[in-house]
């Protein structure tokens, strides 16, 4: 399709994806492109509902931005699908350098390699039930276990290990690295935020525990719990750790500071959002905030984006660089997914603090009550290109 000069926050409509409409794809953002592998066929479950999923699909492809292209990948080994659910939507991918590092069904660990389309089966953790994919540090990329199992038929034991696991591409080898904490609960998180490892538990039901981890010299420093009802699932954007997931307030950690800073959450939900629980995306410097981008560093919220131009169940939505990509969503009155992508632009992009106001540096950051948020009204828009896609 055609691509016009775009105005903040226009949808544009991008060439038509050589995949099946699905749900539950696992989306990353590696070295300009956009990836969408896996997912499932099946209808998606109605909230509150108990369902069984069906098939994990194999296939996938690699959309540019830049010259609104879609090129079909090699399949995975195994099918892949993204864990869902308005609590348990943790995200399935990493990126590495130019590899993306998939935590695929059960205990597979897998590897893309878009420049040479190969995938490469890595080795998993022994004992490990399953990890988060929490980031990269010193060129190698780092699993959090969530729990430890003592053999292949027994339950994993009810307080995750106090190590990480570092995996070097290079050799295909993992080092267990332990630190002096113990961790109560194994509902917990983490992710790697400027060479720190956040780490993120439920202390109870409204109280969060945490704690940085250096991944150079293995020190632990414990930090103030936070009194907030939300699942302790760091993100990182930008030089910050977020929990951006409770209704009421935002959370971010800046690890270099130790400061804290909140955040009301917008009012009503913003279009980088659906109806089942979609993980809060990154785009560039900013996470989505129920909906909404929100740079942390520069307190600025677009609270005034176009509305999402396709279903809003269970959609595919992943950030990138400065656009998103929002894919398929399914209509209940076809009973069928969308065959559609439509690409989220900004100008000028998110993280430009020229669109607005410098905020005053000397009260961004520690903060114990919500912070006021600054908003900037995207201008009215043209429809983009292709119109609207059938909701």
């Amino acid at each position: 399709s055609e691509t016009v000069p775009a105005a903040a926050g226009q949808w544009l409509q991008t060439a038509t994806p050589p995949l099946e409409g699905r749900r539950d794809a696992v989306p990353a953002w590696v070295d300009g492109r956009y990836l969408i592998v896996g997912g499932l066929t099946d209808a998606p479950c109605d909230p509150g509902a108990t369902c069984a999923d069906g098939t994990a699909l194999a296939d996938g492809a690699l959309y540019d931005p830049a010259d609104n292209t879609w090129t079909t990948i090699s399949d995975a080994p195994t099918g892949l699908a993204q864990t869902g659910g308005a609590s348990n939507p943790y995200p399935q991918a990493a990126v590495v350098g130019d590899t993306v590092y998939i935590q695929a069904l059960g205990d597979t660990l897998l590897a893309y390699h878009p420049d040479s389309d190969t995938w490469t089966t890595l080795p998993t953790a022994p004992g490990y039930r399953t990890s988060t994919l929490a980031g990269s540090f010193d060129n190698r990329l780092i699993l959090f276990p969530w729990g430890q199992c003592t053999g292949p038929d027994e339950p994993c034991r009810s307080a995750a290990a106090s190590d990480y696991i570092t995996l070097d591409p290079a050799t295909g080898s993992l080092t267990d690295q332990s630190f002096d904490l113990a961790i109560p609960n194994s509902v917990n998180g983490a992710t790697v935020v400027g060479g720190r490892l956040v780490i993120s538990w439920l202390v109870d039901e409204n109280t969060l525990g945490t704690a940085l981890v250096d991944l150079a010299t293995h020190k632990v420093t414990a930090l103030p719990d936070i009194s907030t009802g939300q699942r302790p699932a760091p993100v990182a954007v930008g030089g910050y750790a977020a929990w951006p997931r409770d209704p009421d307030t935002a959370w971010f950690l800046d690890p270099a500071t130790r400061a804290w800073s909140s955040v009301a959450m917008p009012a009503t939900p913003g279009p980088l959002t659906g109806d089942t629980g979609v993980w809060p995306i990154v785009i560039g410097e900013t996470i989505a905030l129920d909906g909404h981008p929100y740079n942390p560093a520069t307190q600025i919220l677009w609270d005034d984006l176009a509305a999402l131009p396709i279903s809003d169940r269970a959609p595919t939505l992943v950030g990138g660089a400065d656009t998103a990509l929002a894919c398929f969503g399914y209509d209940p009155g076809r009973a069928a997914y969308n065959h559609t992508c439509r690409l989220l632009v900004f100008n000028p992009p998110p993280g430009v603090p020229s669109i607005a106001p410098e905020p005053d540096v000397n009260s961004t950051h520690v903060a114990t009550e919500p912070a006021p948020i600054e908003t900037f009204d995207a201008p009215s828009v043209a429809p983009s290109p292709g119109g609207q896609s059938t909701p």
